[in-house]
């Protein structure tokens, strides 16, 4: 007999398939954008290549995690079973992620508002997340002694205060910045030219779907930890969120690719800059998916501090 809890087991290996399947749109995306937009500022660049590197971070210590619970452990007595340490470290990794991409759409909202109350109270709950995050990884590692369904369950009870306020506020904060940054695009939109306002369209567009991934997935982890705690499905999803943070940073970087516009465009003092460039070989393709036009020649934006 297994010395594990299959309650338990299921939700880590159903998270880290997820988490393994989205760190590989996360690469892609993630070359997609280094290829095409060399010439955004430096800062923008480092913060998706770390983002990149946590997120492979993630992916490694929890595919180590599984396999030391179900190989290494496995048929071991209950009392010598215990959470690998590589878990703690997985959410310390997250704990640099999620705060990274909030962090740079607070900073778009500064530089489109200037409106410091509003900076600040996302920042307060940035830093929120941040802290409760590492605190989280500690307790973590307090209760690590022994992995049974009854430690699981006293953990879980103890410090499920603790577990609803970091997704309650992360939910929070990302409905606030999706929400911050439609409210100024709009305002941007009504005193700009036809052509630019097509552009703002689809800005607004990619900030309510990006916003609207992360918010919901940090909804539903609330959700089934209230309500189906049993089977820690709560746990896939938590897993799987560390990958969606990079995910809607890139594609909304990357979604330029689909813009075609014929003069600099300002939004507060964000400017987005078009860029003739000559591509190798096999070319880009900048039209619409399905349109299959692979020109050798594009417009590329890139976005400067």
């Amino acid at each position: 007999m297994p010395s594990f809890n299959p309650n338990i087991i299921g939700g880590v290996e159903i998270g880290i398939i997820l988490s393994i399947f989205l760190h590989g749109m996360v690469t892609v995306q993630a070359y997609i954008y280094f290829r095409n937009f060399p010439r955004d500022s430096k800062s923008l660049k480092s913060v998706v290549a770390v983002l990149w590197v946590a997120d492979l971070g993630h992916v490694i210590c929890t595919t180590f995690g599984i396999y030391k619970m179900t190989i290494t452990d496995y048929g071991l007595p209950p009392n010598l079973v215990a959470l690998p340490n590589s878990f703690p470290v997985a959410v310390g990794f997250g704990a640099i992620v999620h705060p990274l991409v909030q962090g740079t759409f607070i900073v778009r909202i500064y530089q489109f508002s200037k409106q410091l109350s509003l900076v600040g109270l996302c920042s307060v709950l940035a830093a929120f997340n941040v802290v409760s995050s590492f605190v989280f990884m500690c307790t973590i590692l307090s209760f690590s002694h022994v992995l049974t369904m009854e430690v699981m369950e006293k953990y879980e009870e103890e410090w499920s205060w603790l577990i609803h306020s970091i997704f309650a506020s992360t939910a929070v904060l990302d409905v606030m910045i999706a929400a911050s940054l439609c409210y100024f695009l709009v305002k941007q939109r009504s005193v700009t030219s036809k052509s630019t306002a097509s552009l703002i369209d689809a800005w607004i567009l990619w900030t309510v779907e990006t916003g609207l991934i992360t918010s919901l997935t940090a909804i539903a982890i609330v959700i089934c930890f209230a309500t189906m705690r049993s089977n820690n499905a709560w746990l896939a999803l938590w897993m799987a969120i560390t990958a969606l943070y990079p995910i809607s940073l890139l594609a909304a970087l990357n979604g330029r690719l689909e813009l075609t516009h014929s003069e600099p465009v300002v939004l507060g003092s964000i400017q987005i800059s078009h860029e003739t460039h000559t591509y190798g070989d096999p070319p880009f393709t900048f039209g619409r998916p399905g349109t299959g036009v692979r020109p050798s020649t594009g417009k590329r934006w890139y976005i400067t501090d």
